[in-house]
């Protein structure tokens, strides 16, 4: 009972260490989960992360077009592809 007593006295006083051996642990289940992980989950998680993405993309295009609108208040602006590009 007195060793478990001193834990966390060492993880305070050994805070690099600490933090070494918690990221390796964190490294080591995302590992595992990955591992573990079946066919069908992995595509679920592929298509939501292209959706994230996707959504990010629609998200800055619409801030762009908010931008122009207010730069732009009349509409009388014609805005190319690669304006666009090179905004995102």
């Amino acid at each position: 009972m007195n060793f478990l007593a001193r834990i966390p006295t060492w993880i305070i006083l050994h805070r690099g260490t600490s933090a070494m051996i918690a990221c390796g642990f964190g490294v080591a289940v995302v590992a595992c989960t990955r591992y573990l992980e079946t066919d069908k989950a992995r595509t679920e998680r592929a298509q939501r992360k292209k959706e994230k993405e996707l959504r990010a993309v629609a998200d800055r295009i619409s801030l762009y077009g908010r931008k122009v609108q207010d730069r732009f208040p009349t509409g009388n602006v014609v805005v190319c592809e690669r304006d666009l590009a090179a905004e995102l």
